[in-house]
């Protein structure tokens, strides 16, 4: 089905110029309500949007690289823990394990855990499949190189496992 509509455009091309055409009006007309809506700043943006668009030249609007930066320069930095970061527990894959990929060091898993402790209940038996966050360190003031870190970290394991002690 898909392939005749395809050939048949292809065999009536003046059809293709035609929907072309529709699409770039379709276009032009949500940028002009943008224009209408939109702030001073916005609408210079959305005039330089639609002379690309447009294939306009004149010099008035940046070329697509300066376009690029300037759209590079307006947007925040964000830290790549802005981002959350999910990983899933399997029969191989433990608390341990993924702490030791994300953060460097196993011990490190009693954050991982505390994160995640109303999805998880017993350390030991979660069950695999389940999908969880991982927390970067920062959020809890943890350096994973400090061996007071990861002290506490251990100290924090032994709490996690008192729990689930009959």
């Amino acid at each position: 089905m898909i392939y005749q509509k395809v050939s048949s455009d292809i065999a009536n091309p003046e059809k293709v110029d035609i929907q072309a055409a529709e699409r770039e009006m379709a276009v032009a007309d949500s940028l002009a309500t943008l224009r209408k809506t939109a702030s001073p700043e916005a609408s210079d943006s959305i005039g330089n949007v639609s002379a690309m668009i447009s294939g306009d030249t004149s010099g008035d609007a940046p070329d697509a690289g300066e376009a690029d930066m300037a759209e590079t320069a307006k947007k925040p930095d964000t830290a790549p823990s802005d981002t959350p970061v999910y990983d899933v527990v399997t029969t191989t894959r433990y608390l341990t394990t993924i702490a030791s990929e994300h953060y460097g060091n196993f011990n490190l898993w009693p954050y991982i855990y505390e994160e995640n402790k109303a999805i998880l209940g017993h350390p030991d038996r979660i069950k695999p499949g389940t999908r969880i966050v991982v927390p970067p360190l920062s959020k809890y003031g943890v350096n994973p190189k400090n061996k007071s870190d990861i002290d506490k970290a251990k100290k924090m394991g032994k709490e996690i496992y008192s729990r689930y002690r009959k």
